[in-house]
């Protein structure tokens, strides 16, 4: 069955890029634009980049991420130690860390490790669906696994909300319970090491010239961040004559973006556009194409 359109929120088409384990270093350049809007923020840029716009900021972050340290990255421990030092203080500058510390982690730092740096000295971490909350350390000055305080401050609500609909308005009631974050572990989702569905996605739109794809992504979402999506969605070298029918939107906001009021309206105009273009395509006839 062909469907005109596709919406995903917040996605990941390949987990490669959001597994940071040794080996693999495609997260770490894809993270750091993220990273950076976390800094930002939390006004922990040097004041030449915090005097910047998000955006002007995250397009710095960017160029640093798919040139420089992306070739250090490859080089490994080939980096000559000026490179190396370099490249240390760009990071430092675009994560608000201390460069010493990031040549001793490789240049690699991990997401989860970085929600717990940032904000160290205040014995605060930041939210992985969203880097701009806080919340109190458990384990202050270490490396220890905290809670996601941008999860915390959103579950106690969204759960009193949903069990008040289904129940008053749906009339739905039940002794089970809902679960609002399943434990899924360990995932099966695929037989390689890390679940790719681009190659499936490209070839549903090639397949069906007319579907249309739509991935909203949101800045502070430090879980499935924004240049993962749009490395991906860049890799999948579409045709040129479905290319347009992918398209990417972005918001200053976090993994569920839907909880900031800005982006939750503008969510919805870009929603109706969405739909309007997805319903209304005109057809082409095969000898045209």
């Amino acid at each position: 069955m062909y469907v005109n359109g596709i919406v995903l929120i917040s996605s990941v088409l390949n987990f490669q890029t959001i597994d940071f384990e040794p080996g693999n270093d495609v997260p770490f350049p894809l993270y750091l634009p993220s990273y950076a809007a976390a800094a930002w923020y939390h006004k922990r840029l040097p004041p030449d980049l915090q005097q910047l716009t998000l955006k002007d900021v995250l397009s710095h972050a960017e160029a640093f991420s798919s040139g420089e340290y992306l070739l250090a990255l490859a080089r490994g421990d080939g980096v000559p130690q000026a490179d190396q030092d370099r490249v240390a203080n760009e990071l430092s500058r675009f994560t608000g860390l201390d460069a010493g510390y990031l040549k001793q982690e490789g240049l690699r730092e991990p997401g989860e490790r970085f929600s717990n740096d940032l904000l160290k000295n205040e014995n605060r971490s930041v939210g992985r669906y969203d880097s701009r909350f806080t919340g109190i350390r458990l384990h202050p000055g270490t490396d220890s696994e905290d809670f996601d305080p941008s999860d915390e401050a959103v579950v106690g609500p969204f759960t009193g909300a949903f069990n008040d609909y289904v129940r008053r308005e749906l009339k739905f009631e039940t002794d089970l319970a809902y679960e609002t974050v399943a434990d899924v572990n360990p995932w099966s989702l695929a037989e390689n090491k890390y679940l790719d569905v681009a190659a499936n996605l490209k070839k549903a739109m090639s397949r069906n010239p007319y579907l249309k794809v739509w991935m909203c992504c949101g800045y502070y979402d430090l879980a499935t961040p924004y240049f993962a999506a749009e490395n991906v969605v860049r890799g999948m070298n579409l045709d040129p004559a479905i290319r347009d029918n992918l398209q990417l939107t972005f918001y200053e906001s976090g993994h569920m973006l839907y909880i900031d009021t800005p982006s939750r309206e503008k969510f919805k105009n870009d929603f109706e556009q969405f739909i309007a273009r997805a319903l209304t395509e005109t057809p082409v006839h095969n000898a045209e194409r």
